[in-house]
């Protein structure tokens, strides 16, 4: 019995924490925070990376060795921006 009333306080306990994380998340994207992993380029890398594949003849293979990402990094960070399609 005492297990049970353990179980169903645990239980509460858990929708609270989640109710509060929720919160927290909302609150975070309202002031504009960043969630999720950090970008392996900043925006001026990835406008010179575009550059160099869409203007300069530079291929795909060779722009991700001179960035230190994988190529399809590349590809990704070209589709995001509009250089290629999906």
């Amino acid at each position: 019995m005492i297990l049970t009333v353990f179980a169903g306080i645990a239980e509460f306990e858990r929708a609270q924490i989640r109710e509060r994380t929720a919160a927290g998340r909302e609150l975070a994207r309202a002031r504009g925070v960043h969630m999720g992993r950090p970008t392996k380029l900043a925006q001026a890398e990835t406008a010179l990376a575009c550059q160099m594949v869409t203007e300069d003849g530079f291929s795909v293979a060779q722009v991700a060795e001179k960035f230190g990402v994988h190529k399809a990094t590349i590809y990704r960070m070209l589709v995001k921006n509009q250089h290629v399609r999906s």
